[in-house]
């Protein structure tokens, strides 16, 4: 994949994020007073997951009407890369596991969801009606047939190690997924692309009907879309390269209607030997004047740093979008380690817009 020229926020995520340095850090008030309204978030709901989960995710899976949580669990030490994919969905008050699937994973794992090809649910076509007659016997010309709308795509699944869809209702595996899967990159137009490695030996895949094929063009430089990061808070080489100023460091991002976000998470730079630290969520947002910036265009000066969440009893793992009980409004969904790695929690936040200055 050739390099943006231009020094985006893709760009950065891409090959690095030296010059996040240019982020301001908000003023009081809210975007320095210059805007009537500031997106703020709230925690709608906290749970103990039983599994030792390491990353999550949601999407149209399994069904075009209804998100699905997907949770990658772990093997029982760093040693151990038995992985289990769990989909699941909100119902009952709990969520419950439609398809669970086993595989042999890696030091660093990654989970991602998008249209990454064109599939088609399958449907029974009904059968014809008998003709119709009138009193005499004779055949009757049927109104003409109202066209349908095309059926919509269900959403693919990749992991480390392979690309999974939804067919028959069972999780189907496709093929080998790209080596070295770190991102997504939410097109405008399926389908979305799969991006391996980082810095300069990143390089972007489409995926074919019998395997991932290397893309050939360059990232966009307008229209909608963003990138969606795949492997939390995990450390592998070249993850320093995304930290940012004030001990943030870059973990998921989005970038739909007017949620436009560059979301971070602050870790204490030291904390006792044993302990474990209170991880912070910090969400940049664009500051005034720059609201309607696609993200292919955004750079690092165009963000602000608009809201920081509470301490978390614990270490984040993951941070992912969307709405994992089916509520009708995308928001934060946190994946926290707690009590020495002994416990996962999930923690979901809602935007809301607030007067600047409140």
């Amino acid at each position: 994949m050739k390099t943006l020229q231009t020094l985006s926020l893709c760009a950065l995520v891409l090959c690095g994020g030296q010059a996040f340095g240019q982020i301001r850090q908000q003023r009081p008030g809210g975007f320095g007073g210059r805007t009537p309204f500031r997106t703020t978030f709230a925690l709608a709901w906290a749970m103990p997951i039983s599994d030792p989960v390491k990353l999550i995710e949601m999407g149209q899976v399994t069904d075009n009407k209804r998100i699905s949580l997907l949770m990658l669990v772990g093997g029982t030490d760093v040693s151990d890369y038995r992985r289990r994919l769990l989909i699941t969905h909100w119902a009952g008050g709990q969520f419950v596991v439609d398809e669970t699937k086993e595989f042999a994973g890696t030091t660093i794992d990654s989970l991602l969801v998008g249209r990454f090809r064109q599939d088609i649910p399958q449907t029974q076509s009904p059968a014809a009606p008998p003709p119709t007659v009138n009193a005499n016997g004779k055949p009757v010309k049927a109104p003409p047939k109202r066209k349908s709308a095309p059926p919509a795509t269900l959403q693919q699944i990749v992991t480390t190690e392979s690309v999974y869809n939804w067919r028959d209702g069972h999780l189907n595996r496709l093929f080998t997924a790209p080596p070295n899967t770190r991102l997504a990159m939410i097109m405008e137009t399926a389908p979305d692309l799969v991006v391996g490695g980082q810095g300069n030996l990143a390089q972007a895949y489409v995926m074919g009907d019998t395997q991932a094929d290397l893309f050939t063009g360059n990232p966009p430089l307008s229209g909608e879309g963003y990138v969606r990061f795949g492997v939390g808070t995990q450390d592998y080489e070249g993850w320093e390269e995304l930290k940012m100023p004030l001990g943030l460091r870059y973990v998921q991002s989005y970038w739909t209607g007017q949620n436009r976000w560059m979301i971070a998470i602050q870790r204490p730079q030291n904390t006792t030997s044993g302990a474990t630290p209170s991880d912070r969520l910090v969400v940049l947002a664009p500051r005034s004047g720059k609201s309607d910036l696609d993200f292919w265009a955004a750079k690092p000066a165009d963000m602000e740093d608009t809201w920081r969440s509470d301490p978390f009893p614990g270490r984040i793992l993951d941070v992912r979008i969307g709405d994992p009980r089916n509520e009708g409004k995308d928001g934060i969904l946190v994946l926290t380690s707690e009590k020495n790695d002994k416990e996962r929690h999930l923690y979901f936040y809602r935007p809301t817009q607030v007067p600047a200055g409140s």
